[in-house]
């Protein structure tokens, strides 16, 4: 069932998630995101970007993806501390790779609870149908890789003031390349935010995810901020499209009028039977009314892109696993190579640091400093593959005077067709 609902402004987005951090500034075990408003920053700073994300979001619901088997993605975390409790562990960073690997292989042990809440019959005869038949493995895993530690004097970071602080101080894309690692950089993160993470197409030197240091290991009440940024890193919006009713893309997520968490403490609140704070009245304009009410027709505060409790998350539909894999396929390809920790760093290096020129260009983009053999793809704003061949020799010519004039990517790096 394709549902369908109005595109709004990235700053529209921007707007609506920070009245969200102000009206749930007191609330406890919420999923806090920034990726949203984090986003109108790097278009800010990159404005090509702008084209490349709005693009994106015109992809077609449940793109069709290719299925390579299980991937395993190589992570490396960057814990940026200044006192001692943020210096976390190795281990404490092992259990939340357990959690992320059990979380998008559909492992979790509370699988089960996918679709029960809610799934009852109220008083009015209002009703929520279990859905569980939608949830999916999404045949990612992950390895950590390495671990990083670097000292800071800021006691917190504040990613919304100075967004590009971490990665511009630790630019660890230089020795773990995102074309082949997830970076993920721990920090005591300021302002109550949690996390927040690059969609596709950003610039190597700002990829990757950013979390808070308390939130990492099993035992605490975020422990699967990781699962839903590393979900925003692979493409995915937030369920409820950031205004209400809006669009995440995703054609088996019910539209819903806000995030889980905003709902549970607005009127009316569930009292029927009381299942705060993982089933709230979330559905949109024309889903289950009575009185006026909207009831949680499908209610998808259990899903992993929802504002909810942690213990209230366990799934990705298969939707959102279709969009993800749109996105592996189109803007992270090199990752589905079932990579390990023993990827070549060097000659990761050597592919990654090649050069183009000229740019911008008319009829022929010369290649420099790349491996010979090495595969090259001239890809589009979508992703789509238009040219493919490999590196002859340490500087290779490509003719692109069939190419329409516009923005493309050489194996990820931008350059402008005139």
């Amino acid at each position: 069932m394709i549902y369908t609902r109005t595109f709004h402004s990235i700053q529209r987005y921007s707007l609506i998630l920070f009245l969200l951090f102000v009206t749930s500034g007191q609330l406890t075990a919420q999923e806090k995101c920034g990726t949203v408003q984090h986003m109108q920053h790097m278009i800010e700073a990159y404005p090509e970007l702008d084209s490349i994300y709005s693009l994106q979001d015109a992809v077609l619901l449940d793109s069709s993806y290719e299925s390579k088997s299980v991937i395993t993605i190589p992570v490396v975390f960057h814990v940026v501390w200044n006192t001692l409790p943020q210096q976390v562990s190795q281990s404490l960073l092992a259990e939340t790779i357990d959690v992320l690997t059990r979380d998008f292989r559909r492992t979790n042990p509370d699988a089960g609870n996918t679709g029960i809440y809610g799934g009852y019959e109220n008083q009015f005869g209002l009703w929520s149908a279990n859905y569980s038949s939608i949830a999916a493995d999404c045949e990612i895993q992950f390895v950590m890789c390495d671990v990083t530690y670097n000292y800071t004097p800021l006691t917190q970071i504040n990613l919304m003031q100075d967004p590009f602080y971490l990665k511009n101080n630790f630019p660890y894309y230089q020795t773990y390349p995102p074309s082949a690692f997830l970076n993920v950089w721990v920090c005591n993160l300021s302002n109550s935010l949690l996390g927040l993470a690059e969609f596709p197409g950003s610039p190597p030197q700002q990829d990757g995810v950013t979390i808070t240091y308390s939130s990492v290991g099993y035992n605490n009440p975020n422990y699967r901020v990781l699962t839903h940024e590393v979900g925003h890193w692979l493409g995915l919006r937030h369920i409820w499209g950031d205004c209400a009713c809006c669009d995440d893309f995703v054609s088996d997520t019910s539209p819903q009028q806000a995030d889980n968490f905003t709902m549970a403490n607005q009127p009316p609140l569930p009292a029927y039977p009381n299942q705060y704070p993982c089933a709230t009245w979330t559905a949109c304009p024309g889903y289950n009314v009575h009185n006026g009410y909207y009831y949680p027709y499908v209610n998808m505060g259990d899903n992993f892109m929802d504002y909810s409790a942690s213990s209230c998350m366990n799934f990705f539909s298969q939707g959102q696993k279709q969009r993800m894999w749109y996105f592996l396929n189109n803007f992270r390809p090199s990752l589905i190579t079932n990579a390990t920790c023993e990827v070549g760093i060097e000659e990761q290096l050597l592919s990654d640091d090649f050069q183009l020129y000229p740019n911008p260009t008319s009829d022929v983009i010369q290649v420099s400093n790349m491996k010979e053999g090495t595969t090259i793809k001239i890809t589009n704003l979508l992703g789509k593959t238009l040219i493919e061949t490999v590196a002859l020799s340490n500087a290779t010519g490509i003719s692109i005077s069939d190419l329409s004039n516009g923005i493309y990517f050489l194996n990820g790096k931008k350059f402008v067709k005139n």
